[in-house]
């Protein structure tokens, strides 16, 4: 997705956390007690794992939207967000730094939430670029699906994956967040269409995490495959070897197969962290972050044009894999030994690269405490108030004057409002308490809640003397009926009111019709009108002149031609057609039928 601008300031240029509560210090040690590289690496994507201690859940928006990372001079800094999980309080998230120095454990980079008006600025594309040499990034960690595209390349290239007989039971835990399950006998697997970006034209690395459940020989993990079922198999490959307990990263050289395969066995059940890398003059295997087999080897990589497979062969169910896989690469550059060394670092369970600056002890805690500005709002909006109650033993809202909407979850810092319908502009006065060792801190915001949404205007006819004879129709004008219709609450509910004359009445099309007067007076006719604001009330008197009665059946004709709806020969309407308001087609609610006695 498009990296969207964060309070008018771009990623990577300075910019102004002042309105986000929470931020804590990650720092990053390379040294022999933290990743133990050597050497700086510019380009490299961190995985920032958010825990309980770590992070406060409670404090930022339920889906991570708030959250951004700053360098130390408070630049900007592209990340992606890859699961945030606020239920139980786990999140992972991949942050792009300038670099990464070598053999240092003094450099870091903020990480802020807490701003209830911030939106997400996640972009994998930012973190896994083009110009990285990134040519697809799988977490797979989406929901098992068949859903074509479903499994999301983080990468700038966008090789998104289909699954293969993949089912809800293919999302399992894995290294990094949640991966994806493989079960061989179902024929799973994940299909990434053929993409010029998925073929290097010199050097090449492939990445995954790989824990086998039954060990098999020739059994493929991540691979593009030959023209067809046949040697030399594969384009380029990491598989099991002969045995099933080894790994081999293997690639086709003018058509013919060259694989170097790792010393190390694996055991079933264990997770391991498997490179092959290519770089024109030597073929290397690295299993958790060592070097692990070379051979030396010149050439160019065969294209064969074939889609990428994860978890099976793409030609076929031959060498289906029996297992789990997690964060699957593909990279346009021969990453090196400390490259490498850093990722497995960085991303194995007991990582050793990040570290945070702990939150202060209760005792050495320093109080900070803030109520949102005053603001102006329209009516029947959300508004959400944030305030800052650092260091504090609970807290809550109430409302101190004006209307008072109901507050569902009133101990919060961040306090949803779902804002009330007003006949003008009404100021809400909402006063935060939060309670501290030495007593308590109480601020006040007033909300103004502007009026935006129109009440129904309207006017009843003046009506003449009626003899009964005919049908009398009394039908409302609604003067603003295209602006209610354009408003957020476009449907105008209609009551009415009949006194001092007994005589059928009926609803129909916006308007109510009389019939069949039982004798002779005033009647007077009333009308209120609202769109769940207002409620706009009128009435109108007609003359009742009885000369001659007329027969129910009658009335009913007359009905049906007055209103255009059906009538039984007691003049009951059956069926009312879809109605509007006035001439604008305002919404009406047209369900109301009454018999006036």
């Amino acid at each position: 997705m498009a990296i969207t601008a964060m309070l008018g300031t771009s990623l990577g240029s300075a910019a102004d956390f002042s309105q986000w509560m929470d931020s804590t210090r990650v720092r990053l040690n390379t040294t022999s007690a933290g990743a133990n590289v050597a050497t700086d690496q510019a380009g490299f994507p961190v995985l920032v794992r958010l825990a309980t201690g770590d992070f406060i859940f409670s404090e930022a928006k339920s889906d991570g939207s708030d959250i951004r990372f700053a360098d130390s001079a408070g630049n900007a800094l592209p990340f992606e967000l890859e699961r945030f999980d606020p239920v139980n309080k786990v999140a992972e998230v991949w942050v792009l730094p300038p670099a990464i120095k070598g053999n240092a454990s003094t450099q870091w980079f903020k990480l802020y939430w807490g701003n209830a008006a911030a939106t997400s600025v996640s972009s994998g594309p930012a973190v896994f670029p083009a110009a990285g040499n990134f040519a697809g990034v799988w977490h797979l960690g989406e929901n098992g699906s068949t859903t074509a595209g479903a499994y999301k390349d983080a990468s700038s290239y966008g090789n998104h994956g289909t699954g293969a007989a993949m089912t809800a039971a293919s999302d399992v835990a894995g290294t990094v967040g949640t991966a994806a399950a493989f079960n061989a006998v179902s024929n799973q697997g994940i299909l990434i269409p053929a993409n010029a970006s998925l073929h290097p034209t010199g050097n090449l690395t492939l990445e995954v995490w790989i824990k086998t459940t039954t060990q098999a020989q020739y059994k493929r993990y991540l691979g593009r495959p030959f023209s067809s079922v046949a040697d030399p198999w594969n384009e380029y490959s990491l598989e099991a070897d002969v045995t099933g307990t080894k790994v081999n990263f293997s690639i086709s050289i003018a058509n013919v197969q060259a694989s170097v395969t790792c010393a190390t066995a694996m055991t079933a059940g264990t997770w391991y962290h498997v490179v092959g890398v290519y770089d024109g003059a030597e073929q290397r295997i690295y299993v958790n972050g060592t070097l692990d087999g070379t051979v030396a080897r010149t050439g160019t990589v065969s294209d064969f044009g074939q889609s990428l497979a994860i978890g099976k062969y793409a030609l076929d169910n031959g060498s289906n894999f029996d297992g789990v896989v997690d964060e699957a690469r593909v990279s346009r550059a021969a990453r090196s030994a400390d490259w490498i060394k850093l990722s497995y670092a960085n991303q194995r369970p007991d990582q050793k690269l990040v570290g945070f600056e702990r939150f202060p002890a209760a005792p050495s805690c320093q109080v900070h405490f803030a109520t949102p500005a005053d603001t102006a709002v329209k009516e029947g909006a959300q508004l959400d108030l944030a305030a800052q109650a650092d260091c504090a033993t609970g807290y809550t809202w109430m409302v101190v004057s004006g209307p008072s909407p109901h507050l569902l979850d009133p101990e919060v810092k961040i306090l949803h409002v779902a804002l009330p319908r007003v006949a003008r502009d009404t100021a809400i006065v909402y006063r935060f308490t939060a309670g501290f060792g030495g007593g308590a801190q109480s601020g006040d915001v007033k909300v103004t809640v502007k009026e935006a949404i129109p009440d129904p205007l309207f006017t009843l006819p003046t009506l003449p003397t009626w003899n009964g004879k005919s049908v009398l129709v009394v039908k409302p004008t609604v003067t603003n009926a295209a602006a209610i219709q354009a408003s957020s609450e476009p449907v105008i509910h209609y009551a009415w009111s009949v006194s001092g004359v007994s005589v059928d009445s009926a609803w129909g099309a916006g308007q109510l019709a009389f019939s069949n007067p039982a004798q002779s007076g005033s009647m007077t006719v009333g009308l209120c009108l609202d769109n769940r604001g207002a409620v706009t009330c009128k009435q109108t008197a007609v003359n009742v002149s009885v000369a001659v009665g007329v027969s129910p059946r009658e009335a009913g004709a007359s009905f049906a031609e007055a209103s255009g709806d059906r009538w039984d020969a007691k003049g009951r309407m059956q069926r009312a057609k879809a109605e509007t308001a006035s001439s604008a087609a305002a919404k009406t609610d047209a369900t109301h039928l009454q018999a006036i006695h």
